[in-house]
């Protein structure tokens, strides 16, 4: 009898429904572990997250004590309100995310994403609150989203080993399809 490696894959659909409101503590200290992230999903493969509800990072106490408000204090970075980490086939959509304490929405080495009919928003005069930052990942759809915060609406890093590819946006008023080659530099 031979035995050889046997392989099983094992797919699963997650789905996380946000149907009500997330409210961020707005306790600074409660972010001491880890001073840059609120919610995370961290290398979740098959990842839908949807269902009308709101994300509020509850960033007014972030945005009083920046020094882009008050010049006397402390430039410090502040969490992102929701970040999709090394994640694949990744479904995000129907979701407001609002009053982000820095950046609202962050994609990171993410590969096959679409997203779709999401509202990121905060007040004008909310310092540093990028919409979506969008980095190191591959294949991403953005569709029917409206973006009005502080300051950034969409970033998308195009450099070093962090650059995006096959970018697709879309709206009523824009359709931009972005094919970046991938520079590895040395």
């Amino acid at each position: 009898m031979y035995v050889h490696t046997i392989y099983i894959y094992i797919y699963i659909y997650i789905y996380k429904q946000i149907a009500g409101t997330i409210i961020a503590s707005d306790d600074r200290s409660n972010y001491k572990k880890d001073g840059r992230h609120w919610l995370v999903f961290d290398k979740v493969i098959n990842l839908s997250v949807g269902g009308g509800g709101i994300i509020d990072g509850n960033g007014n106490t972030w945005w009083e004590n920046s020094c882009k408000i008050n010049k006397k204090k402390p430039c410090k970075g502040a969490p992102t309100a929701l970040t999709f980490y090394k994640c694949k086939n990744l479904v995000v959509k129907d979701l407001r995310i609002q009053n982000a304490q820095q950046m609202h929405v962050s994609f990171q080495s993410c590969t096959y994403v679409e997203a779709s009919n999401l509202v990121v928003h905060s007040p004008e005069k909310s310092p540093n609150t990028d919409g979506i930052h969008i980095t190191g990942t591959q294949n991403i759809q953005l569709t029917n989203t409206t973006i009005a915060t502080g300051t950034c609406i969409l970033n998308l890093l195009i450099a070093h080993k962090h650059a995006c590819t096959r970018v697709l946006l879309e709206t009523d008023y824009l359709y931009i399809y972005i094919y970046i080659n991938l520079i590895m530099w040395a």
